[in-house]
């Protein structure tokens, strides 16, 4: 299977793009630790069948002694085809700002390759298209072609997303294949 994951800020809106994607019903709330472990679903993409991911959020000033427990689950992002990275674009510029910084500085210290980016603008029904045009030249996204105003709540967009994020793994070799060659060249034969 090809494989996806939603990563973001602490109620950017993933568990409702996860819900939205898969047709799930998971809990979602604006409340801290809502999600606190990775759920992973099976949904089809153009006939294509893909795990797809809603992982715990990140979070500023994390307590030191939850620091490694988030960052080992967060690591698994490193294995996935594509990262959505998901923005809440409501946020005022400032939050905005030192959301996106923290999630991009997180991905980057666990080695996600930001070529497997893609970065969904959440909540876009909540500001305008002026507004949301501002915000992707404040955070350097102009000129992404992996970057897409979406609203989670609305379903805005939601179709083209699915489609970036087809685009994206298409072309990339399944984890499993690679894991099936791994199996098959370290056969141990005990019977000597």
């Amino acid at each position: 299977f090809k494989t996806v994951s939603l990563a973001g800020y602490t109620s950017a809106g993933k568990t409702t793009l996860f819900n939205v994607l898969t047709g799930e019903n998971k809990e979602e709330s604006p409340k801290l630790f809502t999600t606190l472990s990775t759920t992973t679903r099976k949904i089809i993409l153009q006939e294509m069948e893909v795990l797809i991911s809603d992982t715990v959020g990140f979070i500023s000033k994390l307590p030191a002694y939850m620091i490694q427990a988030f960052k080992s689950t967060l690591e698994e992002l490193t294995y996935t085809d594509i990262v959505v990275v998901v923005v809440d674009i409501s946020d005022t510029i400032l939050e905005l700002k030192k959301k996106f910084r923290s999630c991009i500085t997180t991905l980057d210290e666990i080695g996600v390759d930001k070529d497997k980016m893609i970065f969904a603008l959440n909540k876009s029904d909540l500001v305008s298209e002026e507004e949301i045009n501002d915000k992707i030249d404040q955070l350097a996204l102009k000129d992404n072609k992996k970057c897409l105003p979406v609203s989670a709540l609305t379903k805005q967009n939601i179709s083209q997303l699915k489609d970036l994020i087809h685009l994206g793994i298409e072309d990339k070799p399944k984890v499993n294949e690679k894991s099936e060659v791994a199996k098959q060249e370290i056969e141990i034969n005990y019977e000597d």
